[in-house]
């Protein structure tokens, strides 16, 4: 057994080499997740984080001890989910506590300039930030910041760029006091010009920027359905995405997919890819609709829905665009923003919330007093772990649904762990390849 990708730090510490007791039985991990690659089988540990190569020819039973001292291998009446617990809360009293806030989610507006019939935020208020408050929130991310590391600042809204004022006043604080920072954004790109793409990367250092396209030219215009005076949104916005990369602005962009437009999707891929395809800094995915206050185009079977996400992702991987994280590698104490104390949220009005796609009755302060509501801060934090399938789930170690998501309030599915699993696997073995790329570039330098 080869390791390609070494424990995580403050785990292996923490957990040691596992001692064999030959009288026990033993099996194979429940958090050990399998994969196929040339050389043989990758196993990664969701837990420990490590990655190994067991190679062509090489059984479990000939990697035994090996398998067991990196924990890939427990004895049979282990109970791993309680000892993962066990090593999460003794790593959360470790980890020092966050002094002070980094992570900076604004909504400049909640008002946006398009009126896509799916959008969660539906019938939610419109309020724009005022320059009043934009001056307030930069003041209170300089008082909450403490000056000790850059910032990241995430622009959000409804659509960020529909108050262009409020980004330039904030920034422009944050600058004239010597607070370093870098943004980024989710938006539809519609302002997305290339006047104000000089201005976000020299003025409100945008690095990256997520754009939402809903089909090809004619379905992405009627889903849209923007209020601007413009005979052809869906050209506009990929012109401007082509303004941003050559800014050197990192453009993910997502494919929101329900049942009524999935074939579209398909073409628009083949359309985007090859327009932006050899760009190292464009990336595509596929995101199926969830339906919320809007009504989406659910489809037949769960298994109808997931033949068509895989081959619409293994499209966009053909092309080379994909978009892939990297492997954990840090042990998993915060599921998002809100359980994280080191992120705050801060609303058009100067309200704080926790998560920015669940603000009505959420708030717990403001950026103009000091007052917080902890408990609703830290109901936040609660976990929902009983699901029958978190057993034997190989996900659980790096699996944190917190009790208030709307995400989750379908439950586990069966349709996201089948989608989660494939995308380790994936990243697993593109681990594998840079690993393999570095053993063949040494074996040539010798």
């Amino acid at each position: 057994m080869i390791e390609i990708l070494a424990p995580i730090d403050s785990v292996a510490k923490l957990c040691g080499p596992q001692k064999d007791t030959s009288i026990l039985p033993y099996r194979l991990s429940h958090h050990c997740v399998k994969a196929d690659c040339p050389d043989g089988t990758l196993l990664y540990h969701t837990l420990t984080g490590a990655v190994y190569l067991l190679p062509t020819g090489e059984s479990i039973e000939m990697a035994r001890d090996a398998l067991i001292e990196k924990w890939l291998l427990v004895p049979q009446d282990f109970d791993e989910n309680t000892y993962a617990d066990q090593l999460r809360h003794v790593a959360s009293l470790i980890k020092p506590t966050a002094k002070h806030k980094h992570h900076f989610t604004i909504l400049t507006t909640t008002d946006c300039n398009a009126r896509c019939r799916y959008c969660y935020e539906m019938g939610r208020q419109r309020i724009p930030m005022s320059v009043e408050t934009a001056n307030a929130a930069a003041q209170y991310i300089c008082r909450q910041s403490g000056g000790d590391r850059p910032l990241n600042l995430f622009w959000f809204g409804g659509e960020p760029l529909y108050n262009m004022p409020a980004i330039d006043t904030i920034t422009g604080h944050l600058r004239n006091c010597g607070v370093t920072f870098r943004s980024t954004m989710t938006s539809n790109g519609f302002y997305l010009t290339p006047d104000v793409v000089k201005k976000a990367v020299e003025n409100w250092a945008l690095a990256g920027v997520q754009i939402t396209v809903d089909g090809t030219e004619k379905i992405y215009n009627r889903v849209k359905a923007y209020i601007d005076d413009c005979d052809n949104p869906f050209a506009r916005v990929m012109d401007n995405i082509t303004a941003a990369l050559a800014a050197g602005i990192q453009v993910t962009i997502r494919l929101n997919m329900d049942r009524q437009n999935a074939e579209d999707i398909s073409l628009v891929i083949d359309q985007i890819c090859t327009r932006f395809q050899g760009q190292k800094k464009c990336n595509v995915y596929v995101a199926l609709l969830k339906s919320y206050k809007a009504k989406i185009n659910e489809f037949n079977t769960e298994q109808e829905m997931l033949d068509c996400f895989f081959r619409l992702r293994d499209k966009i991987k053909n092309y080379g665009m994909l978009r892939t994280v990297p492997l954990k590698r840090e042990i998993v104490l915060n599921r998002c923003k809100a359980d994280n104390d080191a992120c705050e949220i801060i609303l058009p009005d100067g309200q704080l919330e926790r998560c920015h796609h669940y603000t009505e009755g959420e708030q717990y302060g403001d950026i103009f007093h000091s007052d917080r509501d902890w408990q609703r801060v830290n109901a936040w934090k609660e976990i929902q772990k009983d699901y029958p399938t978190c057993a034997t789930c190989a996900m659980y170690p790096i699996c944190l649904n917190l009790k208030k998501c709307d995400w989750n309030k379908d439950g586990c599915t069966q349709s996201s762990r089948v989608i989660w699993l494939r995308e380790l696997q994936e990243q697993m073995r593109i681990h594998y390849e840079s690993w393999a790329e570095g053993i063949r570039e040494k074996q040539g330098g010798e």
